[in-house]
């Protein structure tokens, strides 16, 4: 496998050292393997730049847009695939989307995301998105359905399956994580956060649980507490609006 890839048995050995369960008896690979999952599901939660890719998102018509399932969240908006028909306009309108704030664009223009006020349109000029509900955005002026944006999104990670046989052997669990080398780590003490967490009447093993839980926190660099995901840095233009406000 490539170099920067490290694969489900990688971090099955790295957790069964730390467990003391080099046989896999008390966690079982399907069981580690489990682990692994969760912990891709929890980094796309907290930190979903891991899984950014760029994709083209077709819009639909009106102001409020929902991300498909496939990006289950917006990272940021970069501009209009220009629609052929549109060809005319400058490469700027073509380009130009800016980030306004929801409260910004309410104060400049109540009726922005009424179609029967706001002439709908294929391009879009601004978005408006809240860091806390990652699955929709709004857009301005609203859709009129043809419209379609290039934009930074997180991938769902697919799900790590098991091996068609031998799930027994740890060399059977050979399919590649995917996330990069450097979530290695986080991925590791996720595993056997959850691992301690199975046992813990057994003395010592909720401290153990925690001191695990803390270390994937601190590597993705979140509060320990659920503040899910922390806004984006985020500059908003001035929103220019069309229509019937003074």
């Amino acid at each position: 496998h490539a170099m920067a890839d490290f694969l489900q048995r990688d971090a099955m050995l790295e957790a069964s050292l730390i467990l003391q369960d080099d046989l896999f008896t008390r966690w079982t690979l399907p069981t580690l393997n489990l682990f692994i999952n969760g912990a891709l599901r929890e980094i796309l939660l907290h930190k979903p730049n891991a899984f950014a890719v760029t994709a083209n998102l077709p819009l639909t018509a009106g102001a409020l847009q929902m991300m498909p399932p496939q990006y289950p969240i917006l990272l940021r908006i970069i501009r209009n695939t220009n629609p052929p028909e549109q060809s005319a306009l400058s490469a700027d309108a073509i380009s130009q989307i800016t980030l306004v704030s929801r409260q910004m664009m309410d104060a400049v223009d109540p009726l922005w995301s009424d179609p029967n006020y706001s002439k709908p349109a294929a391009l879009v000029r601004h978005f408006m998105f809240d860091a806390a509900q990652p699955d929709h955005f709004y857009v301005y002026p609203p859709n009129n359905g043809a419209g379609m944006v290039e934009a930074i999104v997180a991938a769902e990670p697919a799900r790590i399956g098991a091996p068609a046989s031998g799930q027994t052997l740890l060399e059977s669990w050979s399919a590649v994580v995917p996330i990069k080398e450097s979530y290695r780590q986080a991925v590791v003490d996720y595993m056997l956060f959850r691992a301690f967490s199975m046992d813990l009447a057994m003395p010592g093993m909720a401290q153990r649980a925690q001191m695990h839980r803390a270390a994937f926190a601190e590597a993705l660099g979140i509060k320990y507490s659920r503040e899910s995901m922390a806004s984006p840095k985020t500059t908003y233009a001035t929103p220019a609006v069309e229509g019937g406000a003074a």
